[in-house]
Order: C-alpha cells, then structure tokens, then sequence
C-alpha cells in the first residue's frame, strides 16, 4: 500500500498544477471603486502650439515644422505607450504565476498532510 501511496501522490500534485497553471479566460483586476484606468506619459516632450500670424512670411514652414514634431511626439507617445504594456503584462503574468505556485504549493503541503494522517 505505501508503494502504491508514493506513485499516487506525484500523480495528484501534477493534476493540481496543471489544472492551476492553465491559462485563465477570466480574471480580476483590481483598482479602486470607481476609478477608471489612467496612463501618463513620462518620457515624451509635447510640442508647444507655436503662435504664427497669418501673415508671417515663413507660415507654411513653422506649421510644417509643427507637425513634424507633433508626429514625432505621437510616434513617442505609441512606443512610451507598448513598452509600458509590454512590462505591465510581464509584470501581471509574474504575480500570476508566484500566485499560482503559492497556491500549488499550498494543496500540496495540504495534500502531503491528509496523506500523513491516514
């Protein structure tokens, strides 16, 4: 009985961490109560509005030279904005799985316990 009691355990305790460590279509993601998600940029230098008269001789170049720098600074916000995603995401699936292997090895202590009593 002890033999066949050492090959069921291994067993169990794989189904457990398999079962805890398939992906999850639903979860949680907590904020304050009433509170919307908000993203700063932190790295990129909005342009400032430049003031031209309607008359100015070099019109057409300032306004060109603004919008080449209000691409430019789009352009900035789009990366500042995928690598804060890329990290939160890293992040998040790092909190996921230091969660998920505290719990598995929760039931598992838990589970080795049960099998001592017996």
């Amino acid at each position: 009985m002890t033999a066949r009691r050492h090959l069921i355990f291994p067993a169990l305790i794989s189904i457990l961490w398999f079962a805890l460590a398939t992906p999850v279509w639903a979860g949680e993601v907590t904020r304050e109560p009433g509170k919307t998600f908000e993203w700063t940029a932190t790295e990129c230098l909005r342009p400032a509005r430049p003031f031209i008269a309607a008359n100015h001789p070099q019109r057409q170049t300032l306004m060109q030279d603004y919008a080449l720098k209000v691409a430019y600074y789009l352009d900035c916000l789009k990366q500042e904005a995928q690598r804060d995603f890329d990290r939160s995401q890293m992040e998040m699936q790092q909190a996921i799985q230091k969660t998920l292997q505290k719990e598995t090895d929760r039931l598992n202590d838990e589970v080795l316990r049960l099998a001592k009593d017996r």
